[in-house]
């Protein structure tokens, strides 16, 4: 089926016809079509049971789909419904009645392109003739595209030759083509398969799923190659979700050889997946020479290591905390929050964007343009349905997170800061938006008329922290006036001013039973307030780091401080456990020898101007 450069297909059906090729063939061929399109629908017009291989069955069934992607084409049947109420769609007119509402579905103009695939045409196996009639009238009248597999039995080739617009594809002249689409289905879905398999298990264990068996047996001796292969074929963030799967339906297997040869697989695909997705070869050369020395697969294919590097980097003996490292961004950093549902990330730059992530495979999403200036701060809302973000240029805005689409933007009339936006965050309904600004202010918006609401007064300095307390009836703000102000965010007064610390008050959190709350001050220290009284409870001090950032966050009791440097069991308090200090940043060389030198980004050794091995981030650095 051809194409157009806007992704519209120039035929109007596509029929895909086989004598000899098995039905399981022709719907790897749907699958792999429909992952092509996002507006499609997939009908497979056969069943076990046979009461619904009818063409009335084949009808319900598309309009199903039709209403439960698009809830407000619901109108089209209602009109139906008032008119002849459910009668309409049982008795023996109901074949009239579903085409009716599907030609005006169809026909609706603000509708984007629809493609209706229909799976084994051939097993419909009663009044055949009368939905063969209605797909050809569907390509002849309407805008939607049609995809038909079948059996090319001579009834349902005569009724595709009155359709003007068509592609006729045999499946039996494609044998290759159709061999190699299963192989690469194969090589993208095995671990999803398997991971089904183990999903809908009984109590008794699905065989081979042990030390020794075969799914160990091929991470053993093949997962490297099966890495290539999703280099070369796009792949490698569906390996990273299938591996992630994987190992998170193995954990009873805890304590195998086999389950931590599938962690440690995992962790080698999180590692090494941004470089084998943009050079596959570097799986067995910069995947295996960046790995820790006792990682399982550089071991297990430690004779795919390339001869020709003499001298390797020493590695730790085991993986380290960082998962993977996320890559994109044009300047540095300035904040970076998960969206409660945990399935996505978000990161604000001094490049002007914001980027949104795919948690599990690091993959970026979406990029979101529109700040004139640094961003500053990024939120999501409760729901991970939106995304706010603050600026230098004194403004807030509002985002789709899962379009990317641009809402609003929080300003003027009146309302708007003077100052950069340092910090954002949503209340927990949605409803409201906090932002803090270097203009000494709070100010409260209704995020759902994007209108400001009020404006906190009272530091005496930049603010730069704003979080609203999990009951959403307090706000608290930080400032480099050394305090930490507790508001009523209903009423707007100042219940509280936290006094105490020595140093600007750089970032601000409440427990999740707002019985306490955290603040951190630009020289390391943070300090335990009880968010009822007032008081302080403990003070702990960290190491002062370079980059002068304390990432910290209370675990979901409340009992215990996490921080980038250790955890902190507040159940201790008033007495803190001692800080850990940070580890020295190793010393890296650039490796010079002759015909060798390195790229000017710094992420390639090369070799005669060719990129040789890629460098992780931690490396080149």
């Amino acid at each position: 089926m051809r194409t157009s450069g806007d992704g519209a297909t120039t035929n109007k059906v596509g029929y895909y016809g086989s004598r000899e090729i098995p039905a399981k063939a022709r719907q790897c061929c749907c699958a792999g079509l429909s992952e092509s399109w996002r507006n499609y629908l997939r009908i497979r017009a056969a069943c076990p049971t046979s009461s619904v291989r009818r063409p009335t069955s084949v009808l319900r069934s598309l309009l199903y789909l039709l209403l439960d992607q698009e809830p407000s084409l619901m109108s089209y049947v209602r009109k139906k419904f008032a008119h002849a109420g459910k009668q309409l769609f049982e008795d023996v007119n109901q074949w009239d009645a579903l085409s009716k509402i599907l030609a005006n579905i169809l026909q609706d103009s603000s509708r984007p392109n629809t493609f209706l695939i229909i799976d084994a045409l051939d097993e419909c196996e009663t009044n055949r003739d009368q939905l063969l009639e209605l797909l050809v009238q569907i390509s002849s009248s309407y805008s939607a595209k049609l995809i038909v597999s079948s059996r090319n039995w001579p009834s349902i080739e005569k009724a595709f030759r009155a359709s003007t617009q068509k592609l006729r594809i045999c499946l039996e002249l494609n044998h290759e083509s159709i061999s190699s689409a299963v192989s690469r289905y194969i090589d993208h879905k095995w671990a999803d398969h398997l991971s089904d398999a183990i999903s809908l298990a009984t109590s008794e264990p699905i065989d081979d799923l042990h030390d020794d068996g075969t799914v160990h047996q091929f991470l053993s001796k093949k997962y490297l190659y099966w890495l290539e292969a999703l280099g070369l074929l796009r792949g490698i963030p569906e390996g990273m979700i299938a591996m992630t799967k994987l190992e998170t339906l193995l954990e009873k297997y805890d304590g195998s050889r086999f389950f931590d040869l599938v962690r440690d697989a995992h962790r080698f695909i999180l590692s090494h997946g941004w470089a084998i997705g943009n050079a596959p070869i570097q799986a067995y050369a910069s995947a295996l020479i960046f790995s820790p020395r006792r990682c399982i697969i550089r071991n297990l294919f430690a004779g795919e290591e390339p001869d020709w590097i003499i001298i390797k980097r020493a590695m730790a003996e085991d993986w380290d905390a960082c998962l993977t490292t996320l890559e994109g961004h044009s300047n540095r950093l300035t904040s970076v929050v998960f969206s409660p549902d945990g399935c996505r990330l978000a990161s604000a730059s001094d490049d002007r964007t914001v980027k949104i992530w795919d948690a599990a495979t690091g993959r970026c999403h979406t990029t979101l343009e529109g700040h004139r200036s640094k961003v500053l701060s990024v939120a999501f809302s409760r729901g991970s349905q939106r995304l706010a973000t603050g600026s230098y240029m004194a403004g807030a805005k509002i985002w789709d997170a899962t379009t990317g689409y641009y809402e609003a933007t929080l300003e003027g009339h009146g309302y708007g800061h003077s100052n950069w936006v340092r910090s954002v965050a949503f209340s927990p309904g949605s409803q409201r938006l906090a932002s803090a600004s270097n203009d000494k202010t709070v100010k409260i918006w209704n995020a759902t008329i994007s209108h400001g609401q009020a404006t906190r007064e009272g530091h005496t300095d930049e603010v730069c922290s704003v979080v609203f307390s999990m009951d959403g009836y307090r706000l608290a703000s930080a400032s480099l006036d050394k305090t930490v102000k507790i508001w009523n965010a209903t009423m707007g007064h100042c219940e509280a001013t936290l006094e105490g610390h020595g140093n600007w008050v750089v970032s601000v959190a409440f427990s999740p039973d707002d019985q306490r709350l955290a603040s951190a001050t630009y020289d390391g220290f943070i300090k335990i307030w009880d968010a009822r009284m007032g008081g302080c409870q403990a003070t702990l001090e960290l190491d002062k780091n370079e980059e002068d950032e304390y990432i910290f966050h209370f675990e979901k009791t409340g009992a215990r401080l996490r921080t980038n440097i250790g955890t902190f069991d507040l159940s201790l308090l008033p007495s803190s456990p001692p800080a850990a200090p940070l580890a020295s940043s190793p010393q890296h060389h650039l490796l010079q020898y002759q015909g060798y030198g390195i790229s000017s980004d710094r992420s390639w050794i090369t070799y005669k101007g060719r990129n040789l091995l890629w460098l992780p981030q931690s490396i080149a650095q």
